[in-house]
């Protein structure tokens, strides 16, 4: 991808060499910094976001079928290109083995019956755009990088991409960067596709993320970040279902929880409809009487034969024995890595560690 854009207005680092067999080539080193979030100077900020979508709409105005691109397929329409790309990402699954979760399976079903029927142009998608995935400097881009989900297909892609990486890196005031974006590229951006792109871009992670049943979830002598897994897992799972639920125009707006049979429950009160139900009252049984000479309550036990009644210690209640809420948080120190905050601590809100609940709270 690289070599194809050399010597367009995209800027990448230059290619010094590929090795013929292996993924491997050499580049000049680029001196920046990725991280969006480590700019302090708001008009720098704003300087680099501007000149990122200068970057981003000269990207989208190349012409597809001038660039060597030997493994892409035949620039034609934006829903070839769309079933293309799905068929590719099925093929990952098919190689994986096993059978992808209800949700993957669902959503590439969705995905198939709702590409978009539009007759728009066919440009070079970066995927995954956006904040960390260039090298920036001085207020300008200086190399745009991470081309791994590169494709042919619609501009809407990026588009949704950006939105997507922006909830974790904002760039500073969105909106006005996308209105720069249409008078670069001389076309509007169109919400509804946008949206469409954000579901297809989620069901990507879910295919990286499929493993066969019973199989490793990373490689072989990696160390994965759990943490980071469990954090990141569940929030592109909820983009996954926000992005959904937009595009089908569902208001998730104060949506509260659902009972047994799957009815909406309002926040703090029972369904509709549900009448309300009266405890009836506990009847107190009787206690059945003492025998005859059988020990009452504290008196000493008769010490059992063989036992020496030296070694019997008193019976403490269970409320000295439990230990408080206080001393039973701990921090999972170390989850950012080496040199960053924690990212999520773990805290037990209950004496007993059977139906213990665990609290993330996330930091940074």
């Amino acid at each position: 991808m690289f070599q194809a854009l050399q010597g367009t207005d995209v800027i990448v680092p230059t290619v010094l060499g590929v090795h013929p067999e292996h993924q491997a080539m050499l580049t000049e080193l680029v001196q920046g910094d990725a991280w969006f979030s480590r700019i302090t100077d708001p008009d720098e900020a704003v300087r680099t976001a501007q000149h990122f979508i200068e970057q981003l709409a000269a990207l989208h105005r190349l012409d597809a079928r001038a660039l060597e691109l030997p493994h892409f397929p035949e620039p034609t329409t934006i829903p070839d290109m769309v079933t293309w790309e799905l068929d590719e990402w099925e093929r990952v699954i098919d190689r994986r083995g096993g059978e992808p979760e209800p949700l993957l399976a669902f959503a590439l079903d969705w995905l198939r019956r709702n590409i978009p029927d539009v007759d728009g142009p066919v440009v070079l998608v970066q995927g995954d755009t956006g904040p960390g995935n260039f090298i920036y400097g001085g207020g300008r881009v200086l190399a745009v990088v991470d081309w791994e989900l590169a494709h042919l297909g619609d501009p809407m892609d990026d588009i949704a991409w950006l939105t997507l990486r922006c909830t974790q890196t904002p760039l500073p005031a969105l909106p006005a960067r996308l209105r720069e974006y249409e008078a670069l590229v001389g076309w509007d951006v169109d919400d509804a596709r946008v949206r469409y792109y954000q579901v297809l871009a989620e069901t990507k992670l879910l295919v990286m993320g499929h493993r066969p049943s019973g199989a490793a979830a990373s490689p072989a002598g990696a160390n994965p970040d759990v943490g980071n897994g469990l954090i990141y897992g569940m929030l592109h799972r909820r983009l996954w279902f926000e992005a959904i639920a937009s595009f089908l125009g569902l208001d998730l707006t104060g949506a509260g929880e659902g009972d047994r049979e799957g009815r909406r429950v309002p926040a703090g009160g029972r369904p509709p409809g549900r009448p309300v139900r009266r405890r009836r009252a506990r009847r107190h049984r009787r206690r059945p009487r003492r025998r005859a000479g059988h020990p009452g309550r504290g008196a000493p036990r008769p010490h059992r034969r063989g036992e020496d009644p030296a070694d019997r210690r008193p019976r403490l209640p269970a409320a000295a024995v439990a230990p408080s809420h206080a001393r039973q948080r701990t921090a999972a120190a170390g989850v950012g890595g080496a040199g960053r905050p924690p990212l999520a601590s773990v805290a037990l809100t209950k004496p007993s560690l059977r139906g213990c609940e665990l609290s993330l709270a996330v930091s940074g």
